[in-house]
């Protein structure tokens, strides 16, 4: 009866501690939920934003109604691209984009892959506008990159200033760089090519039947730059005072006489 009455015993007292630690274990959750914070009901402030935004289409559809259905851009500027097209899904994004004129306008000129050599970014610029009006003189070449509309030529795009050109205003671009100085150049219309190398045809006496006569001979040169309007050649090709043709009214070839057109 003893040994019975001692096993309930410590049977009634492991009960009571593990009642002990459930309530503990319970209290200490309890505490945690009651440290957290509280979340907050944001249902007011989303109906609040929807609210916003509502109210801005609205005016936005009010402004477009006063204006009898026409968009109007916030300041005046140029359209330089437009990425909608008739029948086509409306893109995501900028359907139109605008070039200010507060900073300007811009002149674009298209030129040749093989031109690019003569031209970069910082040169000299001039505009010559059609119908007499004044060149714009002292402008500058801000890029030179392929065209979009065209991948065979490059855009050279020049800053104008502020009212220089109304919009759409046709006109020639000369693009200028200082070159090294060189002692000797000819005009690209003198310069002939064949089998890699260049002469000229230079003017040269030669006695015949009724006196003497001007003749055409060839003069190998070496050409160490050219541009579209002149070919610098090394020095010494050409005696000082030699004349050489740049122009004829009709082909010449080597031998062949000539004769100097009066000015």
């Amino acid at each position: 009866m003893l040994r019975d009455s001692v096993e309930a015993a410590q049977l009634a007292y492991d009960q009571a501690v593990e009642a002990r630690n459930n309530t503990l274990r319970s209290a200490a959750r309890q505490i945690e939920d009651a440290q957290r914070p509280q979340a907050q009901d944001s249902t007011g402030r989303k109906a609040q934003m929807d609210r916003e935004r509502q109210a801005l289409q609205v005016s936005r559809l009010e402004a477009l109604l006063q204006e009898s259905g026409i968009v109007r851009a916030p300041a005046a500027g140029t359209v330089t691209g437009i990425s909608v097209t008739v029948g086509a899904p409306t893109p995501e994004g900028t359907a139109m984009l605008l070039a200010g004129e507060a900073n300007g306008g811009v002149f674009t000129a298209q030129i040749s892959s093989e031109q690019a050599k003569y031209i970069s970014s910082g040169d000299e610029a001039i505009i010559k506008p059609g119908g007499g009006r004044d060149p714009l003189e002292e402008l500058t070449v801000e890029a030179v990159a392929p065209s979009a509309v065209d991948t065979s030529l490059l855009d050279v795009t020049v800053q104008l200033p502020e009212g220089a050109l109304a919009i759409g205003t046709a006109g020639e671009l000369e693009v200028r760089r200082r070159s090294q100085e060189y002692p000797c150049r000819v005009p690209l219309s003198a310069l002939h090519e064949e089998n890699g190398g260049y002469y000229l045809l230079v003017t040269q006496e030669k006695a015949g039947l009724l006196g003497t006569e001007l003749t055409a001979a060839r003069q190998d040169v070496t050409v160490i730059e050219k541009n579209d309007t002149y070919a610098a050649i090394e020095s010494g090709a050409l005696d000082w005072g030699q004349g050489f043709l740049a122009t004829s009214s009709k082909p010449i070839s080597v031998g062949d006489r000539i004769r100097l057109e009066e000015q």
